[in-house]
């Protein structure tokens, strides 16, 4: 392991273990590596650590979450998103934020149910390691400096 990769892997766990330690937290967990990480370095430091996705009966997240947690053994909770439910939260999102940007509100609405439901002080996520760590498939091949600008713009 370079120098590099171990004070990265440092970093991460410190960071972590900092904001968990001896706490009850909530893992906005999509089953993906970023809040897969995110919850199995959460369950070493702190008291407990549940699960929580958010999204359609069936969905590729809801499955791979479902999947995940029992992999990890770490107790999860499905927040479904329903017909009936999506246009209040919805709603109340814009009134809150004061956006109305489509992709916004498409990325945020899963986390702002998560929100809404836990019973924990602390929710952690993985959201922005996909642009920080090459997380995208499009990324794939892309030469060093359009690869650098490419994952700046989408931060």
């Amino acid at each position: 392991m370079s120098i590099e990769t171990e004070n990265l892997e440092n970093a991460i766990i410190s960071a972590i273990r900092t904001q968990v330690q001896d706490q009850d937290v909530a893992v906005a967990f999509s089953g993906g590596l970023d809040s897969g990480l995110v919850a199995a370095i959460a369950k070493d430091y702190a008291r407990s650590v549940t699960l929580y996705t958010s999204g359609k009966d069936q969905s590729y997240d809801v499955v791979m979450a479902q999947e995940m947690s029992e992999r990890l053994g770490l107790p999860w909770l499905h927040i479904p998103l329903t017909e009936e439910n999506i246009e209040p939260r919805l709603r109340e999102m814009i009134s809150i934020t004061g956006t109305s940007s489509p992709l916004t509100l498409s990325f945020e609405l899963p986390l702002f149910f998560v929100c809404r439901t836990v019973r924990e002080k602390y929710i952690l996520g993985g959201q922005g390691s996909d642009e920080l760590f090459c997380g995208y498939s499009k990324y794939v091949g892309l030469p060093d400096d359009e690869l650098a600008r490419t994952m700046k713009a989408d931060l």
